[in-house]
């Protein structure tokens, strides 16, 4: 990597706006270049980040600096001595006015403020851009909640920091362009948006929202963010099975599970696309009920369908996913607790049904806004069922066994017990296995 000479590299605090910097051009003159001379200053980390974590943003963000030479950079190291040297000539001068003078001496027109902090599992970084008497010129804020996700952040509010006056109120007015869009959620505004927007950085998204919006049939999705849990249950819980254990820590990425059990809604109009029959519903009724008859071999050319016309990756969930959401940040044998006088709350099973599935989006949903995670229909998964997974899974978005001859299938159904309607059970079925206990849900990446 290039390495501008203006930068202390050793530093364990932010350098903020190094993408601004090019080479080492302290000795240009702004006269001579025509180009603006600023200091880019240092800034603190938050309490309790790692000192590297510096470092490696003051890395990436120089990587992407070398190319713009837009500037003539004064490291903000001189900036600083420069203000102790009038601090000593000037005894009682104030911080504030010694470094407007340390300023002007430098002949900078602009500084360059950055911070960055860690609140709960957020992390917050804020640039400022201040003018030569100190006041604000602009302010770009963003936050993440994985350190993987600030080359992203970083590159978007680079943009805005570094636009002209003009550019930076064409960024305001696409953001709340955007923001109007998504309060409509129709596939008119999306389409709106891509009149006005084309070129911009939320144009694959609004074209895929503009799809899944023309569709026959609406799809919502539930953000889930991703995390660590301990999958699996102990020995000691009521109802425990074997092949439960044993309990296991796993990290998963961020993803999208669908609010509601895939209906017959959804599923008919794919059938009605393609010319196929439609699954048999037990003259229990179609509409929002659950889809049934549908083996995990007739799921897959119905994912196909939907994300050719919608250009997105629908798919179903693997089974460390499903659990994940299904715990929704709990570790009790359910999302709601040990209780089980709730579980009519939360789920049809047979303490409550009338031996058939029931609409989904019924009952309540776990903390997470994900309905019907327990009864209803057992849930196909994309995972081979593997009765000693859990002894050799990776820690890392575990995905089941090579290959099997069983699926996993989770949540319970409408005729099962109590005991079975655990974020834990585990069942398995043969991929071409249809039933009137089974259905499924959609999964996405973001």
């Amino acid at each position: 990597m290039r390495r501008s000479t203006v930068f202390k590299a050793t530093s364990v605090s932010l350098i903020l706006l190094a993408a601004l910097i090019v080479g080492d051009c302290r000795a240009e003159s702004a006269a001579a270049t025509g180009k603006p001379r600023i200091a880019v200053m240092r800034a603190e980390l938050g309490e309790d980040l790692r000192p590297s974590l510096g470092i490696f943003l003051y890395d990436m963000l120089l990587d992407r600096a070398v190319s713009t030479g837009r500037y003539i950079v004064v490291d903000g190291e001189e900036v600083v001595r420069v203000m102790q040297h009038v601090s000593k000539a000037q005894p009682g001068i104030s911080l504030e006015e010694a470094r407007k003078v340390a300023v002007s001496q430098l002949g900078i027109q602009r500084m360059y403020v950055a911070s960055l902090v860690k609140v709960g599992e957020e992390y917050h970084i804020s640039f400022r851009v201040l003018n030569s008497d100190l006041t604000v010129y602009r302010v770009v804020r963003g936050s993440v909640d994985q350190e993987r996700k600030f080359e992203a952040l970083i590159d978007e509010m680079a943009v805005k920091l570094t636009a002209t006056p003009e550019g930076f109120q064409q960024i305001k007015r696409e953001d709340e362009a955007w923001a109007t869009a998504q309060g409509e959620d129709t596939e008119l505004a999306y389409e709106r948006f891509l009149a006005a927007f084309p070129e911009s950085r939320c144009a694959s998204e609004a074209e895929a929202r503009a799809k899944e919006r023309a569709l026959p049939f609406k799809v919502e999705m539930v953000f889930v963010k991703g995390g660590t849990f301990p999958m699996g249950s102990p020995p000691e819980e009521k109802y425990y099975s074997a092949d439960e254990g044993p309990v296991h820590e796993v990290e998963l990425r961020d993803f999208y599970l669908g609010k509601y059990e895939v209906t017959f809604e959804q599923f008919d109009a794919y059938c009605d696309e393609i010319g196929r029959p439609r699954p048999d519903d037990k003259n229990w009724g179609r509409g929002e009920r659950p889809v049934i008859d549908v083996s995990w071999d007739n799921i897959v050319p119905f994912l196909r369908w939907l994300n050719s016309l919608t250009g997105r990756n629908y798919r179903l969930p693997t089974e460390a996913e499903w659990e994940y959401a299904c715990r929704a940040g709990t570790t009790t044998s359910r999302s709601f607790g040990d209780d089980v006088s709730k579980l009519g709350q939360y789920a049809w099973y047979d303490a409550n049904t009338r031996v058939r599935t029931l609409r989904v989006g019924r009952k309540l949903p776990n903390p997470w806004g994900l309905h019907d995670m327990y009864g209803n229909l057992w849930e196909w998964c994309a995972d081979w069922y593997g009765k000693d997974y859990y002894s050799v899974s990776p820690r890392l978005d575990p995905k089941g066994p090579a290959d099997g001859a069983q699926r996993v299938l989770r949540g319970g159904s409408w005729d099962n017990a109590a005991g079975s309607l655990r974020s834990a059970t585990r069942l398995r079925a043969t991929p071409d296995t249809r039933s009137r206990r089974i259905g499924f849900r959609l999964a996405r990446d973001p």
